[in-house]
């Protein structure tokens, strides 16, 4: 939890080892209750939440009546999902956290009009507007065990879970870290 923190904040892990850019970090928490690892995050974050500025409410670009989130580092560029039944075995669940991945975090900021590449190499307008950047640059798995059901010390078995991991990583383009 401690390299999310310096991560998602941009600040010194350890208070001592530079972080060179923030980055959103999502945590796939398998091993502890959803109450222990709120615990732990509270316990580390709490003081720095405050130094960082505390809540920071986002208003919608468009009416500005909706508030979206709070940009606080902490809770902008930091998700969770615990005690998912996501499986690195199972290639539909492997499909969908890719999707949720791709969650939108930071301020809204205007983009102009752009051409991009579709799928058959042709010019693909897209239309300017309100928007946020997407997807986390560090991915915790925790633990390798539950989010396998297959035999840990069987290579035969763990190729498909490997593949699995590969397709996984190759999609999101996140750094992933699994504890073990």
């Amino acid at each position: 939890l401690e390299a999310a923190r310096a991560l998602a904040t941009g600040t010194p892990f350890l208070g001592h080892f530079c972080v060179s850019k923030r980055t959103p970090v999502l945590l796939i928490g398998s091993d502890s209750s959803e109450y222990d690892y709120a615990r732990q995050w509270r316990r580390l974050t709490a003081k720095q939440y405050e130094e960082l500025g505390g809540e920071q409410i986002e208003s919608d670009p468009v009416d500005p009546t909706l508030e979206v989130g709070d940009l606080n580092p902490l809770n902008d560029c930091f998700r969770h999902l615990i005690e998912t039944d996501f499986s690195l075995d199972d290639p539909d669940k492997v499909d969908a956290m890719i999707r949720a991945v791709n969650f939108e975090w930071g301020p809204y900021e205007w983009e102009d009009d752009d051409a991009v590449e579709d799928e058959d190499g042709g010019p693909q307008h897209v239309p300017g507007g309100w928007r946020r950047r997407h997807g986390a640059g560090l991915i915790i798995m925790d633990t390798f065990g539950s989010l396998t059901d297959k035999d840990l010390i069987d290579n035969t078995q763990m190729i498909a879970v490997y593949k699995g991991l590969r397709r996984f990583v190759t999609a999101t383009g996140a750094t992933v870290l699994l504890l073990n």
